[in-house]
């Protein structure tokens, strides 16, 4: 594709960007005016948090095949790989299963009882924490499904301020994705490039491990000092059931089982779509201990991250040489301040395709990737699915503020930032 064409993507990409920052406005505005159900129904779509990248990648793709003919547009396609909006939509999909929600409303509970503190207390920790660092085992997007759909029964009630919402919003973001940089295969930004720079799980460990734990559990306790009352008063202890038949064990161990196809399989994306209508017909042949599946949501997320995947392999021509002439602490900064705009894996593969890059660059480059992740919701890939997952709480004031989450994560982010530049 020519210089061209690919300016012309950065420029659909950057109005994504702004209908992004735009959709609460365009859903209040749409609330105040009297129009029939037709209009409300575009609006509704439009307003959406995870409309506006797959829907300007598919303004783009008509643009290129009136003005370039259709063999450019569809090498366009051709060229891209899903293969990680394919893998979020099946594990979104299958982890937010009654059984699966069912098992680690239980596992969580466990956990916090056996801290010597406050129940209340006890389950913020336990979810903000373990749920996150889970990532570095099952998968971020797996991690980001189970403890969203957790945090949403226990800590979003619809009477809590906006602030504390935001502030658990932006602390989940960012948890999750430092809470990945365990091992060299569950955080995108890692996974970019592992295979490239010769990355194992040992060298991930020693690089980030001791940094994305000690951010985790920095910012939780901060979030926690700054909110404790309202964590207190606005935390449900109950267990809360996805279904009102409890599911027999070996439905939870079947539904384990294919969560973990679905983790080792992650990279192959026609085997998952191969497999996935069997999971549907287990799931319908199970239906009374099941609910109903979350398709809107899955879709949804898909159509966000095919958007953002189609974007992102334009922006090499500005990206790449930026990414070049940065060094050290001008790297890192820019890496974090890049990735509230860019996906965070994109950053990264592109990164990796500079030649004979320092290890200090390398460290630099994705620590700053996986520091930036909270900073919106497009930041890392699992973020769209905690934007669907929580979209209840935030209904009332037309949905996620981008301009609130990210006054909300900044704090945390210079924190993380923080551990991560002096602890080396």
């Amino acid at each position: 594709m020519d210089h061209s064409l690919e300016r012309l993507g950065t420029l659909f990409f950057a109005i994504a960007i702004l209908h992004g920052f735009l959709s609460p406005a365009l859903d209040k505005w749409e609330k105040r005016r009297s129009s029939g159900p037709l209009r409300s129904r575009v609006f509704y779509f439009l307003s959406e948090i995870e409309v506006p990248f797959g829907l300007w990648a598919a303004l783009f793709g008509i643009a290129v095949y009136f003005s370039s003919g259709s063999s450019t547009a569809l090498k366009w396609v051709d060229d891209t790989d899903f293969t990680e909006a394919i893998f979020v939509f099946v594990i979104l999909l299958s982890a937010s299963t009654a059984p699966v929600l069912n098992l680690t409303n239980r596992a969580l509970k466990a956990v916090a009882s056996l801290l010597p503190i406050p129940q209340e207390y006890a389950l913020y920790f336990s979810t903000f924490i373990l749920g996150p660092v889970l990532g570095s085992l099952i998968t971020e997007p797996a991690a980001m499904t189970v403890t969203a759909a957790f945090a949403l029964d226990h800590f979003f009630p619809a009477d809590s301020s906006r602030r504390y919402r935001y502030a658990l919003l932006a602390l989940l973001l960012l948890n999750v994705s430092v809470g990945g940089a365990l091992t060299h295969f569950s955080a995108p930004p890692i996974l970019m490039v592992a295979g490239k720079w010769g990355w194992d799980t040992a060298t991930v460990f020693s690089l980030f491990g001791t940094h994305a734990v000690l951010s985790i559990f920095a910012n939780t306790l901060l979030v926690f000092f700054a909110f404790r009352k309202e964590i207190k008063a606005n935390t449900t202890i109950k267990l809360v059931r996805h279904t009102r038949t409890t599911a027999p064990t070996w439905l939870t161990v079947a539904h384990l089982a294919w969560l973990v196809f679905v983790v080792i399989n992650a990279h192959h994306a026609k085997l998952l779509l191969a497999a996935l209508p069997f999971f549907i017909a287990f799931c319908y042949i199970t239906k009374e201990f099941q609910e109903d599946l979350k398709y809107k949501e899955s879709l949804l997320v898909a159509f966000f991250l095919g958007g953002l995947v189609l974007f992102g392999k334009l922006q090499t021509w500005w990206l790449q040489p930026l990414i070049e002439s940065l060094q050290s602490a001008s790297l890192f900064l820019g890496a974090i301040g890049l990735t509230a705009f860019l996906d965070n894996a994109a950053l990264t593969y592109l990164g990796a395709q500079v030649p004979n890059l320092s290890d200090a660059t390398k460290y630099f480059l994705v620590s700053g990737a996986l520091i930036g992740g909270g900073l919106t919701l497009i930041a890392n890939a699992p973020n769209p699915i905690a934007a669907s997952l929580l979209r209840r709480p935030f209904e009332k004031e037309g949905g996620i503020s981008p301009i609130w989450l990210f006054a909300c994560s900044l704090p945390l982010t210079l924190i993380t930032a923080a551990i991560f530049w002096f602890i080396r």
